[in-house]
């Protein structure tokens, strides 16, 4: 029988959060790259229907494993919508 503190330690264990990877010194972070999507007037840039700002979402992104990703690095730099649309994680109003 397992006793209830060893459930509780593996439990705990399990259920903790991913944690966040560290930032790449030198590569934009989301408040550089969700500019960018503003500046191109991309959907990506405009709060989600839950009222997620695209700095929240992109963040969020950033440190799941299992999420899409997006190369901030690569938004950032963006100069124009076909640009931007060749970066991963980013549509800029592109449908499938």
């Amino acid at each position: 029988m397992i006793r209830p503190l060893a459930l509780f330690v593996v439990l705990l264990v399990a259920c903790s959060p991913s944690p966040v990877p560290p930032v790449v010194p030198g590569q934009p972070g989301c408040e550089p790259a969700c500019l960018a999507l503003a500046r191109l007037d991309c959907p990506e840039a405009k709060p989600s229907r839950a009222g997620a700002s695209c700095v929240e979402i992109c963040e969020r992104l950033v440190a799941s494993p299992t999420l899409g990703r997006i190369d901030t690095a690569c938004v950032s730099g963006a100069e124009s919508v076909d640009q931007v649309r060749t970066c991963a994680g980013v549509r800029c109003g592109a449908t499938l």
